[in-house]
């Protein structure tokens, strides 16, 4: 899962495992670590959740972006949904999520692209 930071805004790109992994677990997070001591971490982490309010948490060295299930089921379900966007009221503007498929790149990379999807972009 790759994270994106800009603004009022986070966008959540997953692969094809992450989107796995969130079907079968109803999370994925990945760490981040920046240096050498223990708290030198951050984990962005997606949670499906059953009840309550869809909402953006950042606690400590976390931030998690929770989904009700009922908003983002059909985005889970239907693999042609390329993403998913909502937004959350804050003091200031509103926060901005989107959540959305990874594709492979159109021009070639030094990167590992097996688990992305393919890019519908690809076909005339």
């Amino acid at each position: 899962m790759k994270l994106r930071i800009n603004q009022q805004s986070i966008r959540l790109r997953l692969s094809q495992n992450d989107i796995a992994n969130l079907r079968l677990n109803s999370t994925v997070s990945v760490p981040l670590f920046w240096g050498i001591e223990e708290d030198d971490l951050l984990v962005y982490k997606l949670s499906i959740v059953e009840e309550g309010v869809s909402q953006v948490k950042i606690k400590a060295e976390e931030i998690n972006v929770m989904i009700l299930i009922n908003a983002i089921e059909n985005w889970l379900k239907n693999d042609e949904v390329v993403s998913f966007e909502c937004s959350f009221p804050t003091l200031s503007q509103p926060l901005k999520v989107l959540i959305e498929r990874d594709f492979k790149c159109l021009t070639p990379r030094k990167e590992d692209e097996g688990d992305l999807f393919e890019n519908p972009n690809v076909k005339c």
